[in-house]
């Protein structure tokens, strides 16, 4: 059994990292409103997705983490979480 869940772990690397070097993209079968209400709140969390991931589905991941490596505004690589 995991020491910690997904939110705990979230909690830690906040914690630990700059959220301006941090990109978090969460990848889950469970996917609530509140789920994705909760994902907000973490400004590293820069996508949230549902499995499985498709083809169509990580060119959208790649567009997320090139935004973010290459310093597009913050809000506008979190655009997925909607």
């Amino acid at each position: 059994m995991p020491v910690m869940n997904a939110w705990g772990f979230l909690e830690e690397i906040k914690n630990m990292f700059s959220e301006r070097n941090l990109c978090v993209i969460i990848v889950s079968s469970f996917i609530q409103i509140s789920d994705r209400n909760k994902a907000r709140s973490f400004n590293h969390v820069v996508n949230f997705m549902e499995k499985s991931i498709k083809r169509a589905d990580m060119a959208q991941l790649k567009e997320v983490v090139s935004s973010w490596l290459y310093g597009e505004n913050a809000d506008s690589v979190k655009h997925s979480l909607h």
